[in-house]
């Protein structure tokens, strides 16, 4: 039998999560805005956790789907597609964005 699990995390302590993670076969990376910045005006907070989030679970080897919501005038700009682009080809066990 197989099912999914979903976990949202919006406070992350990596080391905790090793266990969890040994049992995982995807992570859905939701990403709101690729540049630090705009990710502040947006969210109020870093994306600082998320990026380091990422780079852990590339670490790990484990597969990430990257979410993206475009939305005109916030997210849906050339340079920060390109960014966010740039940023997830050096994920080693990316999926999809």
């Amino acid at each position: 039998m197989e099912f999914t699990l979903v976990l949202i995390l919006p406070a992350l302590c990596l080391n905790k999560l090793d266990t969890l993670l040994e049992v995982t076969d995807l992570i859905m990376l939701d990403i709101k805005h690729i540049n630090p910045q705009k990710h502040k005006e947006l969210t109020a907070h870093s994306n600082e956790r998320i990026l380091a989030f990422a780079k852990y679970l590339d670490e790990k080897h484990i597969p990430v789907w990257i979410r993206h919501v475009v939305v005109p005038g916030i997210t849906l700009y050339k340079e920060y597609l390109e960014e966010l682009g740039h940023a997830s080809v050096s994920f080693h066990g990316k999926s999809k964005i």
